[in-house]
């Protein structure tokens, strides 16, 4: 005799049951507001029940935890811009001309050339990782394939770019922080 399925969305359901509450404490604590709280878990729910009917979903307590978490935060993302400042007048005579200094200019410059010469002696595969990551906006599962390595092979990739334009950044005395001590 077979038994049948549950359908994913039914554990689901189970889990939401369960965990409704912490769910609904945690998005009050982020966004503040009671009444949002409980439309966001509802909406939680039905984004990872979606979610859930079209792949596996394995840690279906996560997942839902988690998108509520997300939910939260773009709510309370798109609270805060839509606030006014509070007091628009002092807020626009307090900004800055966009204009950049003269020294700011030759600082932005330096730095360019030193970013430049780090890259330049960087292998090609880990400059066009880099590459392909910082100016493309690519993901490293997307390098990763591209390249033809692991994601884990791109993203050490990566982060040797950004040390070595870091550690000439430094050398050339254009980050704060301290300078590497030359040969006596």
């Amino acid at each position: 005799m077979r038994q049948a399925m549950t359908p994913p969305t039914a554990d689901l359901a189970l889990v939401f049951a369960a965990e409704r509450s912490r769910l609904e404490r945690l998005i009050r604590r982020i966004i503040g507001d009671a009444h949002a709280a409980e439309d966001l878990v509802q909406e939680a729910f039905l984004k990872v029940s979606r979610a859930a009917a079209a792949t596996v979903v394995d840690d279906q307590r996560g997942y839902l935890v988690q998108t509520a978490r997300n939910l939260a935060l773009d709510h309370r993302r798109r609270l805060a811009a839509m606030r006014p400042a509070e007091d628009s007048d002092a807020a626009f005579r307090g900004l800055a001309d966009a204009a950049p200094t003269p020294e700011t200019v030759v600082a932005d410059r330096q730095a360019l050339a030193a970013a430049m010469t780090a890259l330049g002696r960087l292998p090609p595969r880990t400059r066009r990782a880099f590459e392909m990551h910082r100016l493309d906006g690519r993901t490293m599962a997307d390098i990763a394939a591209e390249l033809g390595v692991s994601v884990s092979l791109v993203c050490k990739l990566v982060h040797e770019a950004y040390t070595a334009v870091r550690d000439e950044l430094l050398r050339a005395g254009l980050l704060p922080g301290r300078p590497e001590k030359s040969p006596d």
